[in-house]
């Protein structure tokens, strides 16, 4: 056998075992990533969160039995995963580099988590970026500003989401979820530029799929102390196993929680996804379930920014 047989080989295997049982797209990609032989892997570095940019890449190159992912040529498949969720944007600060994720909402605003902000709103330390991965110093930013009624008091985060209008437009936003679009959503997906493991793999776009947990954190007694009631919503890992745990990384704050079908694919509204929530943070721990603000219970001041 030829070292290209051998390769093939080693890649067909992995590619049968992604598509044992009836998986999910998210899961076909998220599967034939982790069977992948160490040499040959691209960019799993935990095998938790799936490089946007390397899924295009093997969809296009291995051909992955179209029918199963999603019934279009690998081509059309690869280049839909990359534009469904090209409004997740990187915001990098002068000194400090990638400092989180956002969501373009419009061609010139993007929506981020307040906390990402920090103490500093001087627009012309910021710029945000577009693509795969957060370098470069990106589009400059004309006005940085946080919810109004913000607080990171006690160290808990509330109202936590902020805006950057950009000083050029950027292509395409995201469409922003109406109250509609949480009727009986159960799956969600993060696309973010976050670490991918607690302590490296930063600056990559990545995505998950995540169970929702709760859509208005309402239960009773509560499950989440943390979480605003009527506000915000809770999402996590739908199949924990051992220390693989799926979930939003340090640096995914601000990153969009975008709607999924029941096929675990994203919901496309015009050239984009459509937009539940906002990373916020962790429930407790890393790969514990996240908290995301939710923007339909934002609307009104959505609707102010420029």
């Amino acid at each position: 056998m030829s070292e290209r047989e051998d390769f093939l080989s080693k890649v067909q295997r992995a590619a049968d075992n992604a598509f044992v049982g009836k998986p999910t797209e998210a899961e076909v990609i998220c599967r034939f990533h982790q069977s992948l032989p160490g040499e040959i892997r691209l960019d799993l570095s935990d095998q938790r969160r799936v490089s946007v940019a390397n899924t295009a890449a093997l969809i296009r190159q291995f051909q992955l039995k179209p029918e199963v992912i999603g019934g279009n040529e690998a081509e059309i498949q690869a280049a839909t995963i990359v534009s469904l969720m090209a409004s997740s944007v990187a915001i990098v600060r002068e000194g400090s580099g990638f400092v989180g994720s956002g969501v373009l909402i419009k061609p010139n605003l993007v929506i981020t988590a307040g906390h990402v902000l920090g103490n500093e709103l001087n627009s012309s330390q910021y710029g945000v970026v577009s693509g795969n991965t957060a370098t470069g110093i990106g589009v400059k930013v004309k006005i940085v500003k946080k919810h109004p009624q913000f607080s990171d008091l006690g160290g808990t985060f509330k109202n936590d989401l902020a805006f950057l209008q950009l000083a050029e437009d950027l292509d395409p936003p995201a469409a922003v979820a109406v109250p509609t679009d949480f009727d009986g959503a159960q799956t969600a997906q993060i696309v973010g530029f976050g670490n991918s493991t607690d302590s490296k793999g930063g600056g990559m776009k990545r995505f998950a799929n995540l169970a929702i947990w709760s859509l208005e954190c309402d239960e009773d007694p509560p499950k989440f102390s943390d979480c605003a009631k009527a506000l915000e919503m809770t999402a996590g890992d739908p199949l924990p196993k051992d220390n693989l745990r799926i979930d939003s990384g340090n640096r995914d704050s601000g990153a969009p929680l975008f709607l999924v079908d029941s096929e675990g694919k994203l919901v496309p509204r015009g050239k984009s996804a459509v937009t539940l929530g906002i990373t916020s943070r962790y429930i407790r721990h890393p790969g514990e379930g996240s908290i995301y603000t939710r923007l339909d219970r934002h609307s009104s001041w959505i609707a102010t920014l420029p």
